[in-house]
């Protein structure tokens, strides 16, 4: 559970987000400067905000937009994403590839909010313990993540898709929480910070622990699944790579040109 943000918390950094532009445009402050003071994008913020010859369909639509729609050298207004706000210089653009340095803010949970949420948390899992509610109906009914609560609370590995996590694949709060636990048994909440740096409760039910094995595929079909289809994907692309090398023209700038390389792209 996570409370959401707020129209008047995205007015805010908004706000203070145009107020740096206007900063930058004056040239009261440094692009550079203001990224490595204010933005949160950890691709960027120590690097002047800047991005090098990005190309189409690499970032999220409205920073392209953005880029594509700003003249170079010039600023484009504050604009969301899924990230937050930003703003950005377009500092060269040829074809479909741009060059552009930015800088980033996305709103925050509040701290209250996120306390007053911490209690209705609590509620929530007293009715499940006293037989009031059972964890299905609560995940339903009060869970936030909706890549979760729609599959019933159930959280998938992206490594094959499966439900099973290795104990080093967890987040180390989690594995100490679940350590302690019993299939079946659910968590007291508690509170963590996701991968966007906000706060949220969680509460676990374990649902199954399996002791440490040999690899089989009964009860790791998913895992032998994985590396079967990896290298089939490794096999089909060698074997285009070697159909297209013959017709592809590349050009490798010094040093990488003394390179060893896998395939033969350079022909002296």
């Amino acid at each position: 559970m996570q409370p959401a943000i707020t129209e008047s918390q995205k007015a805010e950094v908004r706000n203070f987000l145009d107020s740096i532009r206007t900063q930058v445009s004056t040239g009261k402050m440094s692009l550079t400067l203001a990224a490595s003071r204010y933005s949160e994008d950890p691709g960027s913020k120590y690097k002047g905000g800047c991005y090098e010859n990005v190309g189409r369909g690499q970032f999220v639509p409205e920073f392209e937009a953005a880029a594509f729609d700003t003249p170079v050298g010039d600023m484009s207004p504050v604009f969301e994403s899924d990230f937050g706000f930003h703003f950005l210089r377009v500092t060269d653009r040829r074809g479909q590839s741009f060059s552009a340095c930015h800088v980033l803010m996305s709103p925050k949970v509040d701290p209250l909010a996120l306390e007053a949420m911490g209690k209705e948390m609590d509620e929530v899992m007293s009715q499940i313990n006293d037989g009031e509610t059972t964890m299905d109906d609560a995940i339903v009914r009060f869970s936030t993540r909706e890549e979760t609560s729609n599959q019933g609370g159930r959280v998938v590995n992206p490594r094959d898709g499966g439900t099973l996590f290795g104990s080093d694949e967890l987040d180390p709060n989690l594995f100490f929480l679940l350590n302690a636990m019993q299939p079946g048994e659910i968590s007291d909440p508690i509170q963590l910070i996701d991968d966007e740096d906000q706060g949220y409760w969680i509460s676990v039910q374990l649902e199954e622990r399996v002791p440490a094995h040999r690899a089989n595929p009964t009860q790791d079909f998913g895992y032998f699944q994985t590396i079967v289809e990896g290298e089939l994907r490794d096999e089909q692309l060698k074997k285009w790579t070697l159909k297209a090398i013959d017709y592809t023209h590349i050009r490798i700038d010094a040093p990488y040109d003394q390179c060893a390389f896998d395939y033969t792209w350079v022909i002296d």
